[in-house]
């Protein structure tokens, strides 16, 4: 019998993506934390029209950047080897949707 994750009983799975665009259509669903700062006027990368104009499909999706790529590349290799210097094992774990606040989405980089 496996147990369930220690976020169980606060947050779901909110869904499965195999690619960046579906990952950008579940992330239209609700606000993750990437969003906080755009909505209290307090984004370097957004602001509170720019997260409206997102979720309710009125705007393009930005063009994924140089970074972006790299981020994405080197995430798997950037998890493993802060689980070998920490001594544990980092899994990766797919966005989550919390229980209470169905609107509030979590997208971790590792569990």
């Amino acid at each position: 019998m496996t147990a369930a994750p220690f976020w169980a009983e606060h947050a779901e799975l909110a869904g499965h993506y195999r690619d960046r665009d579906e990952w950008l259509e579940l992330r239209r669903t609700g606000i993750g934390s990437s969003d906080c700062s755009a909505v209290l006027g307090m984004g370097k990368y957004g602001s509170p029209f720019s997260v409206w104009a997102e979720k309710t499909g009125r705007a393009k999706p930005a063009d994924e950047t140089e970074a972006m790529l790299w981020g994405t590349l080197l995430e798997p290799v950037i998890r493993a080897e802060l689980g070998r210097r920490l001594g544990v094992e980092i899994v990766e774990c797919a966005t989550l949707r919390s229980l209470e606040r169905p609107w509030q989405l979590y997208n971790p980089d590792g569990i």
